[in-house]
């Protein structure tokens, strides 16, 4: 979309989508356009006093990285439950705060009548925050179904009997599947799959405003400019996009009040804030990748015990066909959890390279990828993952990248 809120004159065309509610749509990216940008100019019109947040011109990373561009999630331990509400929501505690104000005057004004009923907004969250493997679970079930595909397409059934085995094979697919999907958690965060709700920053209210309609309803409602008002007040701002989402704005001076309860004496928010209260997710990479790979493989045992290898032999014209079933070997969740939680196993640690060598299409031979696992792998056991990370951020920036060649190297 074109960013057009500077230009505050409707066209003809555009005055006629306003005038029947956005009922025009013939499904053209032309009139998609001419929507989106009615709305926008609408939107700046009617509300000259509301300061809005349009995060898809403002900060699309806003919540998912830090200043130094690496990409962040809450830290669980400043997550706190909105206990003030009947609804199972929280949020980070310095928001909570803020929230549970924000609500309380928003309340004292419909009891007082400065409200009327008939145009109260349910400021109960809808949905606030969001665990990020909760969202990741979801979208990397898509990567399992796919895999499901490419085995069953490719006949490779036969050659998956143990976790090895099944490495190979989804070895193979991995690079097929980051063409167009985020695998690592690192990159799926940064995805529009990834929601802000993840962030600990967003809280989405309960209307609906999907359609231009809804949308241009309720912010000319009359209670919205008081919802408008408090947000500025508490240290919150409504996306224009999507106005009944509304962000904690960590910029605003109300809002760093909230924040600074939760520093130390020698803390300062400017300094501490992103270190303080987020982690670095490439960190979590390993890990998950081990987790899930465990984890597809299995389901696909689960579903699939036995594998039917046929192999043929000849002995002078004639051809033998043996077929031979051999049970897929099984892993219980002490294993799982061993695996999970280990550093030493070298298979798991060259498909996790080999994964993030691909995805940044990383071209080198055979014997310098080899060379590559062996030095990483020596060195990760020494190190935390945090360093771990750094040092393969680092070290990856320093390969060749391919140029419209295929990739050299394989698991």
């Amino acid at each position: 979309m074109k960013k057009v809120s500077e230009n505050k004159q409707l066209t003809e065309y555009q005055r006629r989508l306003y005038s029947v509610g956005y009922s025009i749509n013939s499904g053209t990216s032309k009139d998609s356009f001419e929507i989106e940008a009615t709305y926008q100019k609408t939107a700046d019109l009617e509300l000259e006093n509301t300061s809005f947040f349009n995060i898809l011109y403002g900060d699309v990373y806003y919540g998912k990285m830090d200043k130094a561009n690496n990409v962040i999630v809450p830290n669980d331990n400043f997550i706190s439950s909105m206990n003030f509400i009947d609804s199972n929501q929280s949020a980070f505690s310095f928001v909570v705060d803020a929230y549970k104000e924000m609500l309380e005057k928003w309340n004292s004004l419909v009891r007082n009548g400065n409200i009327p009923e008939i145009h109260n907004i349910n400021l109960v969250p809808k949905i606030s925050y969001k665990n990020f493997e909760l969202e990741y679970r979801d979208d990397i079930a898509n990567c399992y179904s796919q895999l499901l595909d490419y085995i069953n397409i490719k006949q490779l059934s036969s050659r998956i009997t143990n976790l090895k085995t099944f490495m190979s094979v989804f070895a193979e697919f991995l690079p097929l599947y980051t063409i167009h999907s985020p695998f690592f958690i690192t990159d799926f965060i940064k995805s529009n799959k990834c929601s802000h709700s993840t962030t600990s920053l967003a809280i989405t209210l309960q209307q609906d405003t999907q359609d231009y309609d809804d949308k241009q309803q309720f912010i000319s409602s009359k209670s919205f400019d008081v919802l408008s008002e408090l947000c500025y007040l508490y240290g919150f701002i409504i996306e224009k996009t999507s106005p009944s989402k509304i962000y904690f704005n960590i910029h605003s001076p109300k809002a760093k009040q909230y924040i600074e309860q939760y520093l130390g004496e020698n803390e300062t928010i400017e300094r501490d804030f992103y270190n303080k209260f987020f982690v670095k997710t490439n960190q979590y990479d390993n890990y998950f990748t081990k987790k899930y790979i465990v984890m597809f493989y299995r389901m696909y045992v689960s579903a699939n015990p036995i594998a039917t290898i046929v192999s043929n032999t000849k002995c002078g014209n004639k051809i033998t066909t043996k077929i031979k079933r051999v049970v897929r070997q099984r892993i219980d969740n002490f294993k799982a959890e061993e695996i999970e939680n280990s550093d030493s196993d070298i298979d798991m640690w060259r498909f996790y390279l080999f994964a993030k060598l691909s995805q940044e299409k990383i071209y080198i031979s055979q014997h310098h990828f080899d060379s590559l696992v062996t030095d990483t792998f020596r060195l990760q056991k020494r190190l935390d993952s945090a360093k771990t990370s750094e040092y393969l951020e680092k070290m990856v920036k320093t390969l060749p990248r391919s140029k419209g060649k295929e990739r050299n190297f394989s698991y």
